[in-house]
């Protein structure tokens, strides 16, 4: 009768581990994804913030050649442009209004 009992306390003891044991891979399924989701976010945040920079780049280039363009015309003598008087041509725009 004592192999009995020592049997069934045995079976209910692995029985509670098993049980412990799923709960501890549910939860772990649960914090990986948890984890994933805020990669996926991190990584959408990090391209919105690569793409800024991008854009930011092209901004201080263009930027950069309006000074140069500036500074050149100071060296020849030429007076500064005005604001309202200052055309800006479109390589595209012109190529394709020709074409219709």
């Amino acid at each position: 009768m004592n192999e009995f009992r020592f049997l069934v306390g045995m079976i209910v003891i692995l029985e509670l581990v098993l049980f412990a044991c799923g709960l501890k891979v549910v939860e772990n399924r649960h914090n990986a994804r948890k984890l994933f989701i805020e990669l996926e976010h991190e990584q959408q945040i990090h391209h919105s913030l690569m793409d800024e920079r991008a854009r930011l780049k092209l901004e201080i280039s263009n930027l950069e050649q309006i000074r140069q363009v500036e500074a050149r015309a100071k060296e020849g003598g030429l007076a500064p442009a005005e604001n309202g008087r200052v055309i800006i041509l479109d390589k595209n725009a012109v190529s394709s209004g020709a074409q219709k």
